[in-house]
């Protein structure tokens, strides 16, 4: 059974000229960076209770130089609502191929690994000091995949 993946982005791209129906089309979820938008955490709240699969960048934001940053303690919250585990994904030499500054993408290998799943508890939909722990183990795994381990 195919299972597309609905990505989620942040209405600062979402909203550009031109692009949002393709977005649209492609099922994108928009998210205001920054603060909590109820009406997107519902969609996306539903679209996990479907089964359906979201990809999420847990940092919330592009990085200025290619390092991790620190994921952001909703990605946990909104996983531990659903009752879903978070399968880290590392992508590397996607930085080197489209640099935040660049206009257009630059020739450069790209490849992707998969991690285990990395269980969220339901406690941790209340509990900010869970939430940081499994944030700070997410973005571990995340980077050991970009690494290549």
């Amino acid at each position: 059974m195919e299972r597309p993946i609905r990505f989620v982005l942040t209405r600062e791209f979402y909203d550009q000229f031109g692009v949002t129906p393709v977005y649209r089309q492609l099922g994108v979820i928009p998210i205001r960076d920054g603060g909590i938008e109820l009406s997107a955490v519902r969609q996306l709240l539903a679209t996990l209770k479907r089964g359906e699969i979201v990809g999420v960048f847990p940092e919330g934001r592009i990085t200025l130089d290619g390092a991790l940053l620190p994921a952001q303690p909703g990605v946990i919250a909104i996983a531990a609502r659903a009752g879903v585990p978070i399968v880290p994904v590392g992508v590397r030499g996607a930085f080197e191929a489209f640099p935040r500054d660049a206009r257009f993408p630059r020739p450069h290998s790209i490849s992707v690994a998969y991690g285990p799943p990395l269980p969220i508890p339901a406690a941790a939909a209340r509990s900010r000091d869970d939430q940081a722990e499994l944030a700070a183990e997410l973005m571990r795994r995340i980077g050991g995949l970009c690494a290549g381990g």
